[in-house]
């Protein structure tokens, strides 16, 4: 399938200016179902509704309304949006430089690749050198989608890459769930010793072609089961019995050893 750029705008730090596009750098893959009347197998069908007036209505009379008091609502045009994001509308504007490892992954959100657009090749990879060798990122702001972001642009290969990150006020702290995370664990030194000796040996370089989407396997397994009239049967794991921790990590260790007797590396276990 071909890439469609879905932005254009430019990058802009200091007086320089990068003229870009922007393209989605990842994909969901769901399986599509529809909902189906069980009775008759028809699909179901959504429709607006109106209760005070009675009637069924269409998307161009619908509107959107910011709810202020019960049942009290400021009334918003496309107008509204396109204002709040006019300052941003088409500019990437880079802030400051930061080194990547001081931004937590929880606050990454989607990712993009920015490419140049014509005559804006050298700008682009100047950026993009000058942030191999400083080994930095860049943290700015973009609207996307009627919606502000902050953007952290980084070097990805021959690439640069943006990926939207939340602000602060939508990520949820690890405070608001103290009253459930454990306080005073006791734990003997031979399981933090047997724990670490564990990870070493299924320690490896992550390598994303070595994992794959079971779920989605076994998803379509059933369907083409179902599609060619044989019964579904799919095998399930036994449930790991609760035992002693360290008898856990014992067997554990005792296991990983034995599967890698013999072999250069660790394999990589497949995600399920």
């Amino acid at each position: 399938m071909a890439f469609r750029s879905f932005w254009k705008g430019s990058i802009t730090f200091g007086l320089v200016n990068i003229p870009v596009r922007l393209y989605t750098a990842t994909e969901d893959r769901p399986l599509k179902f529809h909902y189906l009347h069980k009775e008759c197998n028809t699909r179901i069908q959504y429709r607006k509704y109106c209760p005070t007036c009675k009637k069924e209505i269409s998307q161009e009379e619908i509107i959107r309304g910011y709810p202020y008091s019960k049942e009290q609502f400021v009334l918003m045009d496309e107008k509204d949006f396109e204002k709040a994001a006019e300052q941003l509308e088409r500019t990437i504007e880079i802030l400051n430089f930061v080194h990547i490892q001081e931004i937590d992954p929880i606050y990454y959100d989607r990712a993009y690749y920015a490419v140049p657009e014509e005559g804006s090749a050298k700008a682009y990879t100047l950026l993009r050198e000058a942030m191999k060798k400083m080994e930095l990122a860049a943290v700015g702001r973009i609207a996307l989608r009627q919606k502000g972001h902050l953007a952290l642009l980084r070097p990805i290969e021959e690439a640069i890459g943006l990926e939207t990150l939340y602000y602060p006020e939508s990520v949820r702290t690890v405070q608001a769930l103290s009253k459930e995370l454990p306080k005073k664990v006791d734990l003997k030194p031979k399981e933090l010793e047997m724990a670490v000796e564990l990870m070493k040996q299924l320690s490896a370089p992550f390598d994303p072609a070595a994992y794959h989407d079971t779920y989605r396997e076994q998803l379509l397994e059933i369907i083409h089961n179902k599609i060619e009239g044989r019964e579904v049967t799919i095998s399930r794991q036994a449930e790991a019995p609760l035992i002693d921790l360290a008898e856990a990590l014992k067997a554990s260790l005792k296991r990983t050893r034995e599967k890698t007797k013999g072999k250069g590396k660790t394999e990589l276990p497949k995600a399920g």
